[in-house]
């Protein structure tokens, strides 16, 4: 009895939020693309001592993985690619895409699917592409 209990209660919340949003926890549960919460441990900081907080731990993350960039700690192989990278020099451009080029990417791109974050299809983009093939 309780087992049925239980999931005539899932199913009623199921149905209140297909009702609302036909993409919400239902279809996430089916398709396991429920997004499972960011679970922060505490790290090690650079003295030996562990972090205590959130803030403090993403403080030491963040400052391990992004470095202040400074000219008097590099080592030889900092500033040798410092070097080349500041007196790297290209004179000329890299040539437009061909049509054809364009073409082929465009029919390797899955048509009637869904659009992405910027509502542009594959099918706009052959379109404009058909009507304005120089740009």
């Amino acid at each position: 009895m309780l087992k049925t209990k239980s999931r005539a209660c899932f199913e009623k919340l199921c149905v209140e939020l297909t009702q609302s949003n036909s993409f919400s926890l239902p279809y996430k549960l089916a398709t396991n693309k429920l997004k499972r919460p960011l679970i922060l441990r505490n790290v090690t900081r650079s003295d030996g001592r562990q972090t205590t907080s959130i803030k403090e731990t993403v403080e030491v993350i963040v400052g391990a993985l992004f470095p202040v960039d400074d000219i008097n700690l590099e080592t030889a192989a900092h500033k040798q690619s410092r070097d080349f990278i500041d007196g790297y020099q290209k004179d000329s451009l890299d040539p437009d895409f061909t049509n054809q080029e364009i073409m082929s990417v465009i029919r390797l791109m899955a048509k009637r699917k869904a659009p992405g974050l910027d509502n542009i299809t594959v099918e706009i983009v052959e379109e404009i592409h058909k009507n304005v093939p120089s740009s």
